[in-house]
Formats: C-alpha cells, sequence, structure tokens
C-alpha cells in the first residue's frame, strides 16, 4: 500500500536526505526523474518511440524533477516536450541544472 507524503512531510524527508545522509539534493532528483519515467514507460506501449509525452513543470524543485524526467523519457526514444510554467528565474540552483 502506498502512503502519499504531504508538503511538509516531503520537505522533512528532504531535509533530512541531504543534512543527515548526506544525499545531494540533485541526485534526489535524479531518483525522483528516474522513478516518474519509469511510471510514465509502464503504462506505454513496447515501442516508446511511437509515443509522445508532455511535462508540465513548475518553477520549483519538483519541476526540476519533471525537467529531469522529460530528458529520461526523451532517451528512451519519446517525443517529449516540457512546459515550465512560471518564472525560471525563481528556479532554485539544482532545478536549473537540469534545463
Amino acid at each position: 500500500m502506498y502512503q502519499i507524503a504531504g508538503a511538509a512531510q516531503m520537505k522533512e524527508l528532504d531535509r533530512q536526505a541531504i543534512g543527515e545522509r548526506n544525499i545531494p539534493s540533485i541526485e534526489l532528483m535524479e531518483r525522483a526523474a528516474e522513478g516518474v519515467a519509469r511510471a510514465a514507460l509502464d503504462l506505454l506501449p513496447r515501442r516508446p518511440g511511437k509515443c509522445r509525452a508532455a511535462a508540465l513543470c513548475g518553477a520549483g524543485n519538483n519541476g526540476g524533477d519533471g525537467i529531469a524526467a522529460a530528458r529520461l523519457l526523451f532517451l528512451k526514444g519519446l517525443k517529449v516536450r516540457a512546459f515550465l510554467v512560471g518564472d525560471m528565474e525563481k528556479m532554485p540552483p539544482d532545478a536549473l541544472e537540469e534545463t
């Protein structure tokens, strides 16, 4: 059974991973992107080259996750477009790494 974390819980989990386990935040972003890309690929037919995907990304860290997931799907052969909703100048440094 899955349990969904709220925003405050997720922020605390990120803080613990970064501060207590010394996992770089960019690595957390990449892991999240891999999970999203894997879930998306599980929903697609066996020929991803025939599929298209869109990633709607906000200007926060989750936007970076979405951009990274779009990159991973593109590398798997999908035709992908990522759309940023928000001010790119307000994106955190790790999310900007993915643009």
